[in-house]
């Protein structure tokens, strides 16, 4: 339904939603995991609830926004769930490197792993607003293409506002 470029259709906006959590997910576990155990509950059908998403993502940005990734309060949470995408990419020997890392200089690891992640190409990763360098983007911004009546958005031309989407300006 449109009203003055707002979308409400149910299942575009919750496709939207989705696609904003993946993005955000990471850089929400190294900032909070009872923020990130909340959003992932309010993603499940039974408990769905997009605006009260909307607002815990928006306070994360606000609360963290300008706090580089390597500062984040629980970034080794987040290093050891990303870890866990080359596990059957990398040897042993890297495995356990990253680990000791992430223990002990969650700075160089989370560099480690950034470039891991461009070298295999881990397509979830590399959309991720957790590296510092794509935090810039709004986190609302949907990174993916969207067809609505005929009409088709480019990734990054709609915004998700918890129960509708808007064009981006």
């Amino acid at each position: 339904m449109w009203q003055e470029n707002i979308i409400t259709d149910e299942k575009l906006v919750l496709k939207a939603a989705q696609a904003i959590w993946a993005m955000n997910k990471y850089l929400v576990l190294a900032c909070s995991q009872k923020d990130y155990q909340q959003i992932r509950k309010l993603l499940q059908a039974e408990n769905r609830d997009l605006s009260a998403v909307y607002n815990i993502l928006e306070n994360i940005e606000t609360t963290y926004g300008h706090i580089p990734t390597e500062e984040l309060p629980q970034l080794s949470n987040a290093l050891y769930h990303i870890a866990g995408y080359f596990k059957k990419l990398v040897s042993n020997e890297e495995r356990q490197e990253i680990n000791y890392l992430i223990q002990t200089n969650a700075s160089q690891a989370l560099t480690i792993l950034k470039e891991n992640t461009r070298k295999y190409q881990v397509r979830y990763l590399l959309h991720s607003r957790f590296w510092t360098h794509d935090r810039t983007k709004p986190f609302n911004l949907i990174p993916i293409a969207m067809n609505h009546h005929n009409i088709t958005y480019k990734a990054n031309e709609l915004v998700w506002h918890g129960d509708y989407l808007s064009i981006y300006n």
